[in-house]
C-alpha cells in the first residue's frame, strides 16, 4: 500500500512539473503576442494630427494644473503625457504651452539636490527651453536663508527676464534687494507678484514697458516704486495709505487690505478709473477704507469679507455708481445696513451675491429684490440647514423671463424632495421638480457640489 503511494506521489509531481511546463510557456507565448499587438495595432488617437494632439494637450493644462516641483512634479501634463509612449513624448516636448509655466518650492527639495551647485539652475533651463518662444510664467518661493541662496535665484531671473510674462517671487524675510530686479529688463512682463517683508526704495520693473499688475504679499508696511504706476491697472495686496490712488491715475482693479498707520488721518480721495474693487479682511488690524474712497466709475464692488456696513450706504452715495455687481455679507447684523444701500444702485445692478444667508433675512432678501429690474444673477454662498426654500421658487418664476442664473453653495440637503403646491403656475410638484422647470425655460441652476441629479439641474458644478 505504502509503495502504491508512493508511486502516485510521484506520478502527480511529474504531472505538476510538466502542467507548470506548458503554462510557462503560455506565459512566454502570451507575452509575445501581446508585444506584436501593441506594436501593430492602430489606436485612434494616436492617428489624430499631430497639431490636434499637442492642441488638446494645452487644454489639458486646466485639468492638471501647473507643475509645483517638487510637489507635483511627476502628476503634471508633460510628465504624464510624456511617459504615456514614444509619440506622445515627442509631440510633448515640442508642444511649448506645456513648459511655458513653472512653479518651485525651493525649501521642499531635498537638501542635498537643491544645494548641488548648477543642478536646478540646469534642470530649469532644460524645462523652459522646450517652452520655445512663448511668455514664460514664473513662480519662486525660497524662504529658508541658507537653504537656495538668493544670488543663485538672481541669476534664473535675469537669464530668463526677457522672456517672462508673469513673475512670482516669495522671499519672506529675505532682502529682496540681492535680487536686482531693478537692473533686469523685463520686455514682456504683465504682472508681478512679490511676498517679501519690505521692499525698499527701488526703481524695479522700470524696464518693463507692459508691466500693470502688482500684487503685494507682505506683512508690514512697504515703499510702492512710484516709476511704474502711471501705467498700473491692477493692484492687490495691503495698504498702508492713500498714496497709490494718488501715483496710479489709471488703476481699473483693486483688491486689498487697508491698514493705516494709527497716527494718520487720511482725507478721502476721488479715483474715476477704478471699475473693481474687493476689501480683504486681513489681519486684525485691517481698516475700513470706504470712507476715504470716492468711486464714481465702479462698477464691480466686493465687501463679502467686511463684517459691518455703516460705510457703505455713505460711500454709495458719494460715489453714485452705477454699480452692476455686488458681493455681501448676508449675517443679520449686516444685511440691516446693506439692504437700505440697493436704492441706490437698483437701476443698474445685475449680479447679487449674498454669503451666510439665513432663515432670519431671506423673507427680507426677496423683498429687496422684488423692485430689481436688472438682476440676472443671484447667488447664494455658505448657506446652512435650514433654509425656506418656499419662499425662494415664487421669487425664481416670477424672475424667469430676466434672471439668467441662480446658484445655491450648499451641503447636500434633502429639501428638493419636499412637495410645493403653488410656486408659480398652478402646479402640484416637489421643489426639485418646479426647479427642473424652470432649467427647462432657460434659468441655469446650480445647486452646489453635492447635490445629485435631479432632471435638468446641475450636478455639482456643473450648470443646465
Amino acid at each position: 500500500m505504502s509503495a502504491h503511494l508512493r508511486k502516485r506521489f510521484a506520478e502527480l509531481d511529474t504531472e505538476i512539473v510538466e502542467q507548470e511546463r506548458v503554462l510557462d510557456q503560455l506565459r512566454q507565448t502570451r507575452s509575445d503576442v501581446e508585444r506584436e499587438l501593441h506594436a501593430t495595432a492602430t489606436y485612434p488617437i494616436l492617428t489624430l494630427p499631430t497639431e490636434i494632439t499637442a492642441e488638446i494637450f494645452g487644454h489639458c493644462l486646466l485639468i492638471f494644473g501647473a507643475c509645483f516641483i517638487p510637489r507635483t512634479y511627476k502628476r503634471s501634463a508633460p510628465i504624464i503625457f510624456s511617459a504615456v509612449c514614444r509619440a506622445w513624448r515627442d509631440i510633448t516636448l515640442a508642444t511649448p504651452i506645456l513648459w511655458s509655466e513653472l512653479h518651485i518650492r525651493f525649501d521642499e527639495i531635498a537638501i542635498d539636490v537643491v544645494t548641488k551647485a548648477g543642478l536646478i539652475e540646469d534642470s530649469i533651463d532644460r524645462w523652459l527651453s522646450r517652452a520655445g518662444s512663448r511668455p514664460l510664467s514664473l513662480d519662486f518661493m525660497s524662504q529658508e536663508r541658507n537653504r537656495f541662496a538668493l544670488s543663485r535665484l538672481r541669476d534664473i531671473i535675469h537669464r530668463w527676464s526677457h522672456r517672462v510674462e508673469d513673475l512670482c517671487v516669495d522671499i519672506a524675510w529675505q532682502n529682496i534687494q540681492t535680487l536686482g530686479l531693478e537692473s533686469a529688463a523685463f520686455p514682456l512682463l504683465q504682472g508681478a507678484t512679490l511676498g517679501c517683508r519690505y521692499i525698499p526704495a527701488l526703481t524695479f520693473f522700470d524696464n518693463s514697458p507692459r508691466f500693470c499688475d502688482l500684487r503685494l504679499r507682505m506683512s508690514s508696511a512697504g515703499f510702492i516704486p512710484s516709476t511704474f504706476t502711471q501705467q498700473l491697472t491692477k493692484f492687490e495686496g495691503p495698504m498702508w495709505d492713500l498714496e497709490l490712488l494718488t501715483l496710479a491715475p489709471n488703476l481699473t482693479e483693486i483688491t486689498c487690505s487697508f491698514v493705516p498707520d494709527p497716527d494718520d488721518a487720511p482725507t478721502a480721495i476721488t479715483h474715476h478709473n477704478v471699475r473693481s474693487l474687493a476689501i480683504v479682511a486681513d489681519g486684525a488690524d485691517w481698516a475700513d477704507i470706504l470712507p476715504y474712497l470716492i468711486l464714481p466709475a465702479l462698477h464691480h464692488l466686493d465687501v463679502s469679507a467686511m463684517d459691518n456696513y455703516d460705510t457703505l450706504e455713505s460711500f454709495l452715495a458719494r460715489s453714485s455708481p452705477s454699480l452692476v455687481s455686488l458681493f455681501v455679507e448676508g449675517a443679520a447684523s449686516c444685511f440691516d445696513h446693506w439692504s437700505q444701500c440697493i436704492a441706490l444702485v437698483d437701476g443698474t445692478l445685475e449680479n447679487l451675491e449674498v454669503w451666510g444667508i439665513s432663515n432670519e433675512t431671506i423673507p427680507s432678501i426677496f423683498t429687496i429684490l422684488h423692485p430689481l429690474p436688472n438682476i440676472q444673477s443671484l447667488r447664494f454662498k455658505d448657506l446652512e440647514d435650514p433654509l425656506n426654500l418656499y419662499l425662494l421658487l415664487p421669487f425664481l418664476y416670477e424672475r424667469s423671463h430676466k434672471l439668467r442664473s441662480f446658484t445655491i453653495d450648499w451641503g447636500y440637503s434633502r429639501f428638493i424632495e419636499s412637495s410645493l403646491v403653488r410656486a408659480g403656475p398652478p402646479i402640484s410638484d416637489t421643489i426639485g421638480g418646479h426647479l427642473s422647470r424652470l432649467a427647462r425655460l432657460g434659468m441655469v441652476i446650480d445647486l452646489g457640489k453635492n447635490y445629485v441629479s435631479i432632471g435638468d439641474i446641475v450636478i455639482g458644478r456643473q450648470k443646465c
